[in-house]
């Protein structure tokens, strides 16, 4: 049943969601249904992007986040996740663009200092990014599976740094395949995201 807004009820939301523990590809459905019964609302369209990234749905999953952040310009979360599939994807330029209106947010915000952290990421400065990363997460209540996935990222960081993979002191050569922080990232996006 269609709220008079055009909303979902919050009752099919929980509902959707609570199927997520027990049956992951019923959620997936679920939230599939809700997604075409409530267009205009972002919240549906927003998780069922997310169940389909972490179902590894990147493609299909960047449209839904897109259409949540069209729908809801002010939707920070949603913002921040369709920028982190693009950056997890490859497509920096992309997170950028997504991310762009974050940079309005507090500087002690822990979604601004998580991008913040992947803009130093891409740029192989990797101890700035672990400081920034670390602060997001002490600063992060909102959003506990975020720090999830920013506490696995800082892990393969220090992997990396602690190997010498990585090294921010020899600036990375364009005719390589790949920057250490693309490589980084590959190893990174191996199914434990949660998008």
């Amino acid at each position: 049943m269609q709220q008079a807004d055009g909303l979902c009820p919050d009752d099919q939301l929980s509902d959707a969601m609570a199927a997520l523990g027990t049956d992951p590809e019923g959620a997936i459905l679920r939230t599939q249904a809700l997604a075409a019964d409530f267009p205009n609302d972002a919240r549906v369209q927003f998780l069922h992007g997310s169940l389909l990234a972490g179902s590894q749905r990147y493609a299909e999953a960047d449209g839904f986040m897109q259409k949540a952040v069209d729908l809801e310009p002010n939707y920070h979360i949603a913002r921040y996740q369709l920028g982190f599939l693009k950056f997890t994807s490859g497509d920096v330029v992309g997170a950028a663009t997504a991310w762009e209106p974050l940079g309005a947010l507090s500087a002690d915000d822990p979604l601004r200092l998580f991008v913040v952290g992947h803009i130093h990421l891409a740029q192989d400065q990797f101890q700035d990014a672990l400081a920034a990363f670390r602060q997001g997460v002490r600063r992060n209540e909102l959003y506990p599976p975020v720090n999830g996935d920013i506490e696995l990222l800082i892990a393969r960081i220090e992997e990396t740094l602690a190997s010498g993979a990585a090294s921010e002191a020899t600036p990375v050569d364009e005719s390589e395949e790949m920057s250490a922080a693309h490589w980084l990232l590959k190893r990174h996006d191996d199914g434990q995201t949660r998008h």
